[in-house]
């Protein structure tokens, strides 16, 4: 640090200037006007005040200028090399000589398939950068859906060594739209990171397994160094390799706001059925067991997502707490823990409403079923009062007709006989015997009683008195509706 000195405002005041010499390893990184005025922002204070005109010159001098100031300051500019062929990567694995940051970022196809890798080079992989084995359950993970049991498993370990060096492996998950069916537009994926920082060698490597091809956070590591914007994120990645952990909560954690509200909407609409219906009417039809279910199924989903948040959460802290990582100021982690903790409790709310609906439901339906049996109660005791009359007449009818019947058969047999028209008088003349018709008749309906009641004795339950079919008949029968 040189003397301070005094220049001269625009406005005519005066203002005290400080000379500050940049450590080496900071100088080396800064290349534009915007990196220098965000490391002086860093080391200072937002509210600094700072003159850069002198940095000025350099950045607006032509190429080969630049150039030679560069060597001159020791200023390098971070680049990146990327392969993407196996044969190329077993090359690059047999190098010696290390860069400063290695990322292995590798994907599948689609979320539920395994890898884009084969066993034989993923073994080399490992065994090349002695990965930790603690690495091993956040790799068997993908290929796979998420398991219902390991909700709230994020895998995260975290190993120290006494040489300084630091082992880093977890997995988070997060929703995002899949744009594929209108009744399931999202999908719970994750991505798993190794990492293991050395500073002795100055060499930092890191495993990245994307869900799917082409993912928000693969494309944004692959992009890094093709734009000149992003020079300033590969020489922050550099001079501390932790902040590449702040990738992935950056760009996925804001879905959960969306899924979330698109759940919320989902549960609006069911709890309004069940709310709205009048149990009384020919609308309580649409209280049934689907219902139930897509609300179990809600709350099932819920509960999941509430353990997904708190898994990473707890990777959130489990970063916090490595050594040398410094997060903090515009590095820091604590709003993706606020947004993961809110998160889980909006979950809590949303499983607690979701279950006051299903027993809400579980009462409806069971109204619904007391009315229904209430109503069809009511129809059987009308079809039973109706059946009783047409018993009753049916009865009556057959009494009558044991009465009548053998009368008519004594009529047949006799009538020529017994009934003799006069033709002189025009009359009818009963012959003499007519007594016998009445009394045949009369005997043949005795007969007739007295096998119906045999039939019945017969066949009457068991215990009951062998008189009971007459006061049946009595009760019944010959007291009329």
């Amino acid at each position: 640090m040189a003397p301070a000195t005094s220049a001269q405002r625009d406005d005519g005041s005066q203002r005290t200037l400080s000379k500050h010499e940049l450590p080496a390893d900071k100088a080396k990184y800064i290349v534009t006007k915007p990196e220098m005025e965000e490391f002086l922002k860093r080391t200072f204070g937002a509210r600094g005040d700072f003159d850069v005109s002198q940095w000025q010159v350099l950045v607006q001098a032509d190429e080969k200028t630049r150039a030679t100031n560069q060597q001159t300051l020791g200023i390098t500019t971070c680049t990146q090399t990327a392969y993407t062929q196996a044969a190329e990567v077993e090359s690059v694995l047999s190098d010696k000589e290390l860069p400063r940051i290695r990322i292995v970022s590798l994907h599948s196809t689609k979320s539920p398939l395994p890898l884009n890798i084969s066993e034989t080079l993923m073994r080399k992989i490992l065994t090349r950068y002695q990965v930790d084995p603690a690495f091993l359950p956040v790799l068997f993970s993908f290929g796979e859906m998420p398991h219902l049991a390991e909700s709230g498993s994020s895998n995260i370990a975290s190993t120290a060594s006494s040489d300084g060096s630091q082992k880093i492996s977890y997995q988070i998950r997060y929703a995002e739209e899949n744009y594929r069916s209108p009744d399931r537009p999202w999908s719970v994926r994750q991505t798993g990171v190794y990492h293991h920082h050395s500073p002795k060698s100055h060499f930092d490597i890191f495993i990245l397994l994307h869900p799917t091809e082409n993912s928000l956070f693969e494309q944004q590591v692959t992009s890094l160094d093709m734009k000149e914007s992003s020079q300033a994120e590969l020489a922050s990645l550099v001079e501390n390799s932790y902040r590449l952990h702040l990738m992935p909560f950056a760009l996925y954690l804001d879905n959960w706001r969306w899924y979330f509200r698109y759940l919320g909407e989902d549960f609006q609409d069911k709890n309004d059925q069940v709310m709205t219906v009048n149990i009384k009417t020919s609308a309580a039809v649409s209280l049934n067991f689907d219902k139930v279910q897509g609300l179990r199924d809600l709350e099932d989903t819920a509960l999941s997502l509430s353990a997904y948040c708190k898994a990473g959460s707890g990777v959130i802290k489990a970063l916090q707490e490595v050594p040398g990582a410094e997060f903090q100021g515009i590095w820091s982690l604590k709003p993706f823990d606020a947004r993961l903790r809110g998160h889980s409790e909006d979950l809590s709310v949303l499983t607690k409403r979701i279950g006051n609906t299903i027993e809400l439901f579980a009462y409806a339906l069971d109204l619904k079923n007391q009315y229904t049996a209430a109503d069809i109660n009511n129809h059987v005791s009308q079809l039973a009062e109706k059946t009783t009359n047409d018993t009753t007449a049916v009865k009556w009818i057959t009494y009558l007709t044991l009465v009548y019947l053998p009368g008519s058969f004594v009529a047949t047999l006799y009538g020529m006989n017994l009934f003799i028209f006069n033709p002189q008088t025009r009359r009818l003349v009963i012959a003499e015997d007519f007594w016998i018709c009445v009394v045949t008749w009369f005997l043949l309906t005795l007969l007739t009683f007295v096998g119906y009641g045999a039939l019945i004795i017969r066949h009457r339950p068991r215990g009951e008195s062998s008189w009971h079919w007459l006061d049946n008949l009595k009760k019944k029968g010959l007291e009329g509706p």
